[in-house]
């Protein structure tokens, strides 16, 4: 039987700006936010599905543009040890988007915070965390149209229906089910032709994007574990 995991995008500070022309007010939340593989069953999901790219087929009377800073991760290692789940998924559908405040967004509906995307994905391949490939997740992303409004994520923008990702996932102590996507575009990575690309371009170097953008699916796969097998070392985080 197939399960369904909600999972919450949440850690980064964001600040929401009116492209129209007039500025809305700034919204400092805590907030983060969610990349095709060589992979036959991957390729063959990706191919199942025909909805469209966008959220919705509404023309939005304004634009919103957010942009939000996170921590970092200086290594793999470090990446895979904080999180909860490690998964590569492919994007399925978008559930109704809604304006949140802090994680857990059940729990916090807040109607002047930013417009958040429920996205839902299959997962098909396990590299941590109890979960099975075939089960549904559900994460929230920044962005996505609500009424008359459209809202981007400069940076970070929302996962394509029809494309697979690999996402690193993190929890909240107090919410241990509110999970979220590791340092925003540093957690989630397009995979393409059995390779990782980071969503953000151009990469900064020295970066964890820059350390795995480019770099096969399967070679990552195996140093996570191997990763698996050894005892942690201490994690080095800096703001990227």
């Amino acid at each position: 039987m197939k399960r369904n995991l909600k999972i919450s995008v949440a850690a980064a500070t964001v600040l929401v700006l009116a492209v129209s022309g007039s500025v809305r007010v700034a919204s400092r939340q805590r907030y983060a936010t969610a990349p095709k593989s060589s992979a036959k069953h991957i390729s063959a999901m990706s191919k199942r599905i025909t909805k469209p790219e966008t959220p919705s087929t509404i023309v939005p009377k304004l634009v919103l543009h957010s942009q939000a800073s996170y921590a970092g991760y200086a290594s793999l290692e470090g990446l895979y040890r904080e999180s909860v789940l490690v998964v590569a998924v492919t994007i399925t559908s978008y559930d109704k988007a809604y304006r949140g405040g802090e994680p857990p967004r059940s729990l916090a509906k807040d109607p002047g915070g930013p417009i958040f995307t429920p996205v839902r994905a299959v997962v098909n391949e396990v590299y941590k965390g109890d979960i099975r490939p075939r089960d549904t997740v559900v994460f929230d992303q920044t962005g996505g149209d609500l009424g008359d409004t459209r809202e981007i994520l400069d940076g970070d923008p929302l996962a394509v229906i029809g494309s697979s990702y690999l996402v690193f996932l993190g929890s909240f102590p107090e919410f241990p089910k509110a999970d979220y996507i590791l340092g925003g575009p540093s957690g989630r990575y397009l995979l393409t032709n059995g390779s990782l690309a980071s969503i953000e371009q151009p990469t900064r170097k020295g970066s964890i994007r820059d350390l795995l953008n480019g770099r096969s699916l399967s070679d990552v796969a195996a140093e996570m574990r191997q990763l698996s097998l050894t005892p942690p070392q201490p994690t080095t985080i800096a703001v990227q």
